[in-house]
């Protein structure tokens, strides 16, 4: 209830504020399925946000998230603060300062909110962006930190909000990223590149500190887009110094067809750990942890994946989704999950799903998404799962 009262007197506070921009965005999920114990989930969110400018040189942008669902054994209530974010604009440069939105050049290695400062400067030799945050403060699970074991467990417990300060926030960690990016070297090829560096400010016994070098590239020859993205990591840990790496490859294809579709391959690889302790290459520990599939969702490093996707829209309301993956070890170094390193299967998994987006209306959209899959080491049996999920634009 309080909850609600401060969420009706920020609205209140902006209509007499004047706002240029107020919207509410309700998110329904239900899903059933078997992932890998039968489960029925539904939740329920509101996200409210207000936007507010000031001639041509300021803007701020506060948003929130509200959620209550039932996840098969308990009902539940979250609400985080979303991205909240002032900017200041100068002739070619822009400060902003908050809860913001950051994501690396090669995004596997860092992709989240993040609060803190960042500036960026535009000139025709590209963009340049300047950072610096700290994770502390966040929702643990929309940060999505798991560099370690503590932060692995820390991340599955349930949030208790009689001891909200140890359930609720991540791994507190600082970061700071420098990058660079320009739309078309040689009126070619879109570029980015970037250094990023996160420190642990747990206090534990055995602190992880990491740094990356990353890059994306994309080439587009007529229909075809080819794109190539890595990172480089190198990890403080445990009186340890150890190095790893990271890499995608997708190649994109607007087929020529009465029916507007794409087709899309990918291969994923990131390296696993050490199977000899001469081995240059260790386990690739992302800041954020992104995780592949829509099914199998496999959150930690050591793996490699290859991908086929096709899309399509059927009518101007519909569009249609359907991909295959297949997962299987790292080629360089062991899988490096948690609970099933133990097992010598080369093949993790594969996935097959669809999806089917039904948008009658700009604020109404109807999402029906589906998929089988198996995950070798950990279960011989097919998981599966049905999703429909409904989104609402309320104002």
């Amino acid at each position: 209830m309080k909850k609600l009262i401060l969420l009706s007197a920020v609205f209140l506070i902006t209509f007499c504020l004047g706002a240029d921009d107020i919207g509410l965005i309700l998110y329904q999920n239900v899903k059933t399925g078997k992932e890998p114990d039968s489960a029925f989930n539904y939740s329920a969110s509101l996200f409210p946000r207000v936007s507010l400018f000031y001639e041509d040189k300021s803007d701020l942008f506060f948003s929130l998230g509200l959620t209550a669902g039932y996840d098969g054994r308990d009902v539940y209530f979250l609400h985080e603060i979303l991205r909240t974010e002032l900017s200041v604009y100068f002739d070619r440069a822009k400060f902003s300062a908050g809860r913001m939105q950051y994501a690396s050049p090669f995004e596997y290695a860092a992709d989240s909110l993040f609060d803190g400062l960042m500036f960026s400067y535009y000139s025709a030799a590209g963009t340049i962006n300047a950072g610096a945050w700290y994770t502390g403060f966040l929702y643990k699970r929309r940060a999505n930190i798991i560099m370690t074991g503590e932060d692995y467990e820390a991340y599955g417990a349930a949030v208790d909000y009689k001891n909200l300060s140890a359930t609720y926030f991540p791994s507190r960690r600082a970061a700071a990223a420098l990058d660079w990016e320009h739309p078309a070297v040689a009126d070619l090829v879109r570029t980015k590149l970037g250094v990023i560096a996160q420190i642990d400010l747990n206090g534990r016994d055995n602190p992880l500190n990491s740094e990356y070098i990353t890059a994306r590239m994309g080439i587009p020859v007529k229909s075809v887009l080819f794109e190539l993205g890595g990172a480089f990591q190198l990890t403080q840990f445990k009186d340890s110094f150890t190095s790893a790496a990271a890499a995608e490859l997708g190649i994109s294809w607007v087929l020529p067809s009465k029916i507007p579709g794409r087709l899309s391959f990918s291969g994923y690889f990131t390296s696993g750990n050490k199977k000899n302790d001469s081995d240059f290459l260790s386990a690739f520990i992302p800041i954020n942890t992104k995780s592949f599939g829509n099914l199998l969702q496999i959150e930690n490093s050591g793996f490699s994946a290859v991908s086929l996707d096709y899309t399509t829209r059927l009518h101007k309301t519909f569009s249609l989704s359907l991909s295959s993956s297949l997962i299987f070890k790292s080629l360089s170094g062991t899988y490096a999950g948690p609970s099933i390193t133990e097992h010598d299967e080369f093949v993790l998994g594969n996935e097959f799903y669809a999806s089917l987006v039904w948008s009658p209306a700009s604020d109404l959209q109807f999402n029906l998404g589906s998929g089988i899959g198996i995950f070798n080491p950990a279960s011989k049996d097919l998981q599966w799962h049905v999703r429909f999920t409904v989104v609402n634009s309320l104002y």
